[in-house]
């Protein structure tokens, strides 16, 4: 699971390119406590790792 110290992530995916992992999440800042403002202003995310060789 994909956790950030900082943001709330409600949704991620993973896709394989070449030899390379993208993933990327949905996210918002966790200084948004209410749960309703918390879908008001999200963001996305990437992030890119090489495949183990």
């Amino acid at each position: 699971m994909l956790r950030l110290a900082d943001h709330w992530v409600w949704d991620s995916w993973l896709a394989v390119a070449g030899e390379e992992f993208h993933l990327f999440f949905l996210r918002t800042s966790r200084a948004l406590v209410a749960a309703a403002r918390r879908r008001a202003g999200p963001g996305g995310g990437p992030a890119v790792v090489p495949l183990p060789r």
